[in-house]
């Protein structure tokens, strides 16, 4: 049975992006060729039984015409999908339709969904930590529905807030925070930056709450760049299904619970705890799961 790991999105192998990771994992626990450019679409060219699939925006694909081609020609076609906002581009999802099951982060109750925790490609453990940054880091989009849980974290008196994002976001979070005591970072590209900020707090779409989606890929990039996390409450059952260990010890109701752990935290205790309570070899994990869902599906 002929193979293949398709990223949508024109890439170098070992570009450190959540997708290519992903991708990368795929590749590695099953042996099989990933496809993330037009050299390597020419070096394996597009007859494949199975194509794993992480979909993006067709104009940053340099293969498009053999893209097409891999897909109205496999079998069957595993979409990987760690993004349950994401939408298909219609020109992909017309080629694949009866044919495709999805592996997602998701846990979705539906046929032709699996669960598969992805974000844990996130773990990348850094050796030295600065730790230079003071006060409660956040990094991500301003998406709308966590506009709440931003207004009771950010932009208040008691503590600085850092937030790492591009410029469009930036407008976002500048037009619903106050200006005081918010200072604005460009978006890192290793977690080695990330070793800088001392805490970070942890918030999830509303949806969440509701349907259960792994983790997010953040919460094990703070945790393996030595960044102590402070835990929304509102999001404890994600982690306690996820079966990470103590959460609700991390957690945390408004600006004034922050401000005392961060008083209290001075010395960085709470992220060698939490190092201590965390640290596992997700990677290794995730590729088993993988070739867990590989024997399933053949």
């Amino acid at each position: 049975m002929k193979a293949a790991v398709i990223h949508v999105n024109s890439c170098n192998h070992n570009a450190f992006v959540a997708t290519t990771r992903i991708c990368k994992a795929v590749s590695d626990a099953l042996r099989i060729p990933m496809i993330s450019n037009k050299y390597d679409a020419a070096l394996h060219g597009d007859e494949f039984d199975i194509v794993f699939l992480k979909s993006g925006i067709l104009l940053f694909c340099d293969f498009r015409d053999q893209l097409f081609s891999m897909l109205e020609k496999a079998g069957r076609v595993i979409v990987i999908d760690n993004d349950y906002a994401f939408k298909m581009d219609k020109r992909i999802l017309s080629r694949i339709e009866g044919k495709m099951t999805t592996w997602n982060s998701a846990d979705r109750a539906a046929t032709g969904h699996k669960y598969i925790n992805w974000n844990r490609v996130g773990w990348f453990p850094v050796e030295h930590f600065k730790h230079e940054k003071k006060g409660l880091f956040y990094y991500g989009a301003c998406r709308k529905d966590r506009h709440a849980d931003f207004k009771k974290y950010f932009g208040g008196t008691c503590y600085r807030t850092l937030l790492a994002c591009d410029s469009r976001n930036q407008e976002m979070f500048q037009s619903i925070l106050p200006v005081s005591d918010v200072e604005y970072f460009e978006r890192w590209s290793h977690p080695k930056q990330l070793s800088a900020f001392d805490h970070a707090i942890y918030i999830e779409d509303a949806t969440s709450h509701i349907l259960f989606t792994s983790p997010a890929q953040r919460f094990y990039e703070y945790v393996s760049a030595g960044v102590a996390v402070i835990i929304d409450s509102a999001c404890i059952a994600t982690f306690q299904k996820a079966g990470i260990a103590k959460a609700d010890q991390f957690a945390v109701n408004g600006a004034a619970d922050v401000s005392k752990v961060l008083q209290r935290d001075a010395g960085r205790k709470l992220a060698a705890q939490q190092m201590r309570l965390w640290k596992r070899d997700y990677i290794g994990e995730l590729k088993t799961d993988i070739k867990k869902l590989w024997k399933e599906e053949k």
